[in-house]
């Protein structure tokens, strides 16, 4: 999502936030057949998996590259399929903790909360001057 399809809408689109947010939202719609969305619905959902595509997008954007995002995207996959998982999780595995009760709502603002605390970790880090990628 955030490589040729980015790449391929930054042609028609001259605003650099607009294919991010295309292919955030693309990238919920894909993760709608996962069996949480069962068990909390598209509403709460929806926004939690888009908003992760929309962190990894202005991600990928400012750091000019998919390795961040990719590992990122990874290190979520690996916590939810051998630290914690929970019975509706879409990967079933064995993994160290189950979590008995969910909260998908409280878990969308802690994940905000944590997703805001890296952005400005990374901005610290790489020193990323050019958010006129996402402004052009």
């Amino acid at each position: 999502f955030r490589g040729y399809l980015v790449q391929g809408l930054s042609m028609l689109f001259k605003n650099g936030i607009i294919p991010v947010i295309v292919t955030s939202l693309l990238f919920g719609l894909v993760h709608m057949t996962n069996p949480e969305v069962e068990k909390h619905g598209w509403g709460i959902m929806l926004p939690y998996y888009s908003l992760f595509g929309l962190f990894l997008g202005l991600l990928t954007l400012l750091d000019e590259g998919l390795e961040l995002a990719l590992g990122i995207h990874f290190a979520n996959n690996f916590t939810s399929g051998l630290l914690i998982t929970s019975p509706n999780n879409v990967l079933k595995t064995d993994a160290i903790f189950i979590a008995q009760t969910e909260d998908p709502a409280s878990e969308l603002l802690a994940w905000l909360v944590l997703a805001a605390i890296a952005f400005i970790i990374f901005w610290l880090r790489y020193r990323w001057k050019n958010f006129n990628l996402i402004l052009k």
